[in-house]
């Protein structure tokens, strides 16, 4: 019993050497099949003021920050989805205050970098290609937009998760999942696209208020 469970400890220990789940060598073909995914995106929309998205290259292909511009706001129905969201999380907040936390979300977005500084190092970085062939960009960024809002004691804070697919042979990202799709490259329910969690901290005490709340964002084409 006894070396049986120092040989599970030890298996531990040397799993416990890099990222888990993912080997020095595995990271390294990651970030080396990666392709250049930087320039200027601009959404597919068929209505309304398209977002944008620029990617700019910080230490190589596999290292990337971006800056995301809703330049049209919330969707009425992100906008509407939010709220019933704030509301259903938190029954204590008031219209106005709901009204409140929402709208600062939806400056924040008017334009939010993304991704800055060293990033989802345990997978190889913010974009990397997962299917061995280095035909696909699996791009993960993140953001936390900080304080959205303060009710009676309890701060609101929002993070803001982005991932998407990208084609070497296409200049097209889009939220579809690939088979090839690493935990950390989709939110925890399996998604990609724009995610939004709110989380309210009270007496030293965080929870979600709402869990990667999907926010609309069309496929992007770079120009």
């Amino acid at each position: 019993m006894k070396t049986t469970t120092v040989m599970m400890a030890l298996a531990l220990l040397a799993g416990g050497c890099g990222a888990p789940g993912v080997s020095d060598s595995t990271r390294a073909e990651r970030k080396d099949l990666a392709f250049d995914v930087s320039g200027k995106y601009v959404e597919d929309a068929p209505a309304g003021l398209p977002s944008v998205l620029t990617i700019r290259n910080e230490h190589g292909a596999s290292d990337v920050a971006a800056t995301l511009e809703l330049r049209g706001g919330l969707r009425p129905d992100d906008r509407e989805a939010l709220e019933v969201a704030l509301r259903r999380g938190d029954g204590r907040l008031e219209d106005a205050e709901v009204q409140a936390v929402a709208g600062r979300i939806e400056a924040a977005l008017a334009s939010l970098t993304l991704g800055d500084g060293a990033t989802f190092t345990e997978r190889g970085g913010e974009n990397v290609a997962t299917d061995h062939a280095g035909d696909l960009a699996e791009i993960a960024l993140r953001k936390s937009v900080g304080e959205v809002g303060a009710v009676r004691g309890a701060k609101y804070a929002a993070t803001v998760s982005l991932f998407l697919t990208g084609y070497h042979a296409s200049p097209r990202l889009d939220a579809a999942p690939t088979a090839y799709t690493d935990d950390q490259g989709r939110g925890k329910t399996g998604k990609k696209g724009l995610l939004l969690t709110v989380s309210r901290t009270e007496d030293g005490a965080t929870r979600e208020v709402t869990q990667e709340l999907p926010l609309t964002l069309g496929a992007l084409l770079k120009y």
